[in-house]
């Protein structure tokens, strides 16, 4: 297997395809297909997955974090994560009595699993071949709502390619989730939802939970049409098989080559996006919805925001890779965005990699968005300016003026870089020093200083802009000190004691405490 996606699949400009399933590539290809609209995030896991060694299907919200303590190296280490959410995918087909017709478990005589940037659609054509000889073909198309950030979809076709007779169709949304997706943090504590509740609505399955300390109420909704058998899909069972899970078996006639259409839509509602019910808000998004409509409306916002970017490249072994990562940037920092009190994740919102938290690389695609998409790099500055007081509190405890922006942040403004980091060579736990990466200020000023020029907007800089510039100011003036303490008198200042953007070099052997001394690029940035 090729490292690199880009190299071992042909040439499409707008397509990331793969051609054959391979089981141990397929937590890579969850990612690098998920979809997103910069709130709401689903990982690529097939439909008829759980979480195993195998797949790990994942939903996330922008901003919807918790804190948990698990005791690490004998010491108690409080912990904020990104949370993954109630699994709205659950999928499945059989024929009554025998086997869930699933990807690990039949044989596959085809498959092929891709991703359209263009249209922000994934799809998944397969078919399987269950232990009687019969085979059935699949087409998925899925979404997550460019155009309603609160929504997502997939389209199953179904075609019974040898065999007729009966079929029942398993939809569910799954609550047993956790926070598994890292193998090094397996030492952490990962159930961060504690109270649910579920009820089925007429065609509709609603599942409510809360995070166990921060709580945020996240409230789920999912719908399922079926079209196409020889009689209508009938409702035969409403099972909760878990006490997070809920649901709803369907049993329907189908005949040899005639294709059932099933459409899934579902939404997702939190306490963060300030609606009074968020129970009725997620039910409301699902009634009445048309897979196509959906899938149009959000194909046309792709359009816009490919318009808008204005990507024109010659040579294809360019295009692709270049619109890849674009595609991925307008997933974790749409325009929607703006409305949510979020910045820009070091992975992304698909995963948990780094637990989901914001660091200082908004400095890395704020070039790209502020020639853009200034309204959603204002928004990550934003995300700034209310954890102000909590950096000028953090600078005061810490001896300084000013405001001293964490290293790593999350829900509130507080320092959230763990106490500690498992040593990925000896398995060892080890303190972790690399919140004293205090070069994050600096990178905040440039961005509001780059953000300034390029949109000449005095409002947010009186606002809020100047605030923040000024204050951080303040604190490099006062963890500078004059180099005559360290027996030089030349008038000029260092500092120390702080770690550099090469976080493997963080301290000296002679010395007893972590921190380098005059690290060019903080420095510089200084």
């Amino acid at each position: 297997m090729s490292a690199n996606p880009f190299t071992d699949i042909p040439a499409r400009g707008w397509e990331l395809r793969f051609e054959q399933y391979d089981a141990g590539d397929e937590g890579r290809r969850e990612v690098l297909l998920a979809l997103g609209n910069g709130v709401f995030v689903t990982r690529a896991a097939a439909i008829d997955s759980r979480r195993d060694e195998t797949h790990y299907p994942g939903t996330y919200r922008a901003g919807c974090y918790n804190r948990l303590a698990t005791v690490i190296a004998d010491h108690r280490d409080e912990t904020e994560s990104l949370v993954n959410l109630p699994n709205w995918l659950p999928l499945a087909c059989r024929l009554p009595g025998e086997a869930w017709l699933q990807l690990d478990s039949a044989r596959i005589r085809q498959y092929a699993h891709w991703l359209d940037m263009r249209s922000g659609c994934m799809h998944r054509d397969y078919v399987l071949q269950d232990e009687s000889g019969r085979q059935t073909a699949f087409r998925e198309t899925r979404i997550v709502s460019m155009a309603d950030p609160h929504c997502a979809a997939l389209q199953l076709e179904l075609t019974p390619l040898d065999w007729s007779g009966e079929l029942e169709i398993r939809s569910a949304i799954d609550g047993d989730v956790a926070n598994t997706n890292v193998e090094r943090y397996a030492d952490y504590a990962s159930q961060h939802l504690d109270t649910f509740s579920h009820v089925r609505q007429d065609d509709c399955v609603f599942v409510q939970t809360c995070t166990s300390q921060s709580r945020i109420t996240i409230a789920q909704a999912a719908r399922i049409r079926i079209d196409g058998g020889m009689q209508q899909a009938a409702c035969v069972e409403t099972a909760i098989a878990e006490t997070r899970s809920l649901g709803t078996l369907y049993r329907i006639a189908v005949k040899r080559g005639t294709t059932v259409v099933i459409a899934k839509f579902a939404s997702l509602f939190t306490s963060l996006d300030g609606s009074d019910d968020p129970r009725q808000s997620a039910l409301r998004a699902v009634t009445q919805a048309s897979f196509p409509a959906w899938r149009d409306a959000h194909v046309r916002a792709w359009g816009e925001l490919w318009r808008r970017t204005g990507l024109e490249v010659d040579k294809e072994e360019f295009a692709r890779p270049l619109r890849f990562h674009a595609f991925h940037i307008l997933q974790t920092a749409s325009p929607h965005l703006a409305a949510s009190d979020a910045g820009i994740p070091a992975r992304g919102w698909h995963g948990e990699g780094y637990h989901g938290h914001i660091f200082w690389d908004e400095l890395f695609v704020f070039p790209f968005l502020i020639s853009r998409f200034p309204e959603t790099a204002k928004a990550c500055l934003m995300y700034r300016y209310p954890r102000l007081n909590a950096a000028r509190e953090a600078a005061q405890q810490a001896g300084y003026r000013g405001a001293m922006y964490p290293w790593r942040s999350a829900g509130d403004g507080r320092e959230v870089t763990p106490e500690h980091q498992k040593n990925p060579i000896s398995g060892e736990w080890m303190e972790d020093h690399t919140y004293l990466q205090r070069h994050v200020g600096a990178a905040i000023v440039y961005n509001i200083w780059h953000y300034f020029m390029a949109t000449g907007d005095d409002a947010f800089l009186a606002d809020c802009g100047a605030e923040m510039m000024l204050d951080i100011a303040r604190f490099w003036s006062s963890i500078a000190v004059p180099r005559e303490e360290a027996g030089c008198r030349d008038g000029r200042f260092q500092i120390c004691g702080v770690i550099g953007p090469d976080e493997y070099h963080n301290a000296y052997p002679w010395r007893d405490r972590p921190g380098l001394d005059n690290n060019a690029y903080t420095n510089v940035m200084a």
